[in-house]
């Protein structure tokens, strides 16, 4: 949404100036010097030397309108840290749908810009099994509309071009040690 330099009360004190800052992250922990704050409409960056800050939620989208490998600068998207601007393509898999009884509301949307709101948003009604996959950049702002009863389930998934970034090893070595874990319990 925004990145300035201030202190985290000046910080604390401008997210709550604006309707649509839902919080904000920045590296480190918190002091009284200027550090490089994240503004952010509605989720929060968690991560190693990352610390969060968190307005009261607000209604409005689930998951506003954004990118997958970049934030909102101005009308640009800038493709650094500390957002995974690694993610070249992304996906979304619905394990179930509005008629399943679970859940209302919730459509996926892609949207042209940041602001688009109703009509020139493009709904994706979530199903079971329906997949949406998409380049992670700022050619597919997307979002999810909010949930306006239950629990709805999807499963994301982000991939990339680099080897080296994709943790694969680690992951398939958590996952092995995991299972012989559970198989000797």
């Amino acid at each position: 949404m925004l990145v300035e330099a201030m202190t985290v009360q000046q910080a604390k004190a401008k997210c709550e100036e604006m309707p649509e800052c839902a919080g904000f992250t920045f590296a480190g922990r918190p002091t009284a010097e200027p550090v490089t704050v994240h503004f952010k409409r509605a989720w929060i960056l968690e991560g190693e030397g990352w610390t969060s800050y968190r307005r009261a939620a607000r209604p409005e989208d689930s998951h506003p309108a954004h990118a997958d490998n970049c934030f909102r600068r101005g009308a640009g998207c800038a493709r650094e840290a500390p957002f995974f601007h690694w993610r070249s393509h992304s996906a979304i898999l619905f394990l179930h749908g509005p008629e399943s009884g679970d859940f209302s509301g919730g459509d996926f949307f892609f949207t042209p810009d940041w602001e688009s709101e109703g009509a020139a948003r493009v709904r994706v009604v979530p199903k079971a099994g329906r997949l949406v996959a998409f380049t992670a950049g700022e050619e597919n702002i997307h979002g999810v509309e909010e949930v306006t009863n239950g629990t709805r389930c999807a499963l994301a998934i982000w991939l990339t071009l680099d080897a080296e970034l994709a943790e694969h090893r680690d992951e398939l070595r958590t996952a092995r040690s995991l299972l012989a874990a559970h198989k000797g319990t």
